[in-house]
């Protein structure tokens, strides 16, 4: 069940970023398993003794591991406790019922939303 990307919040919410960086930061999210199979990819297939003189998967690898940390962490400063919650809901664009069936999430609604959207303006400061 693909869940409507909700394009904005009222300018006068704490939380607020524009109808385009919500956009793009949830795209942006919704990439975080790629990053991860990518990884586990290029990992997988790299033969003992192998080198790359260019250096260039070291620093492909190195991006995809900086994009992983960097919506992690914002799952982290949104809510300590609640972090892999958030992590679920943003990176597999998951409503709260749908982490609440999988996960049994230990908050509700309205407060996984707050979070939700807090996730995003955290995750916008840190990637300006």
């Amino acid at each position: 069940m693909a869940t409507k990307i909700r394009p904005s919040v009222s300018e006068s919410n704490a939380s607020y970023i524009s109808k385009e960086r919500r956009y793009e930061l949830v795209h942006f999210c919704k990439q975080y398993d790629e990053w991860k199979n990518e990884i586990k990819k290029e990992t997988e297939l790299a033969r003992p003794g192998e080198f790359d003189p260019t250096g260039n998967k070291a620093v492909k690898l190195a991006r995809l591991n900086g994009y992983i940390c960097l919506v992690e962490e914002a799952a982290k400063q949104t809510s300590n406790d609640l972090f892999k919650y958030i992590l679920e809901g943003v990176t597999h664009n998951k409503t709260y019922e749908e982490v609440r069936a999988c996960m049994g999430i230990p908050c509700c609604r309205n407060e996984y939303y707050l979070l939700y959207r807090r996730f995003f303006y955290i995750l916008s400061e840190m990637r300006d």
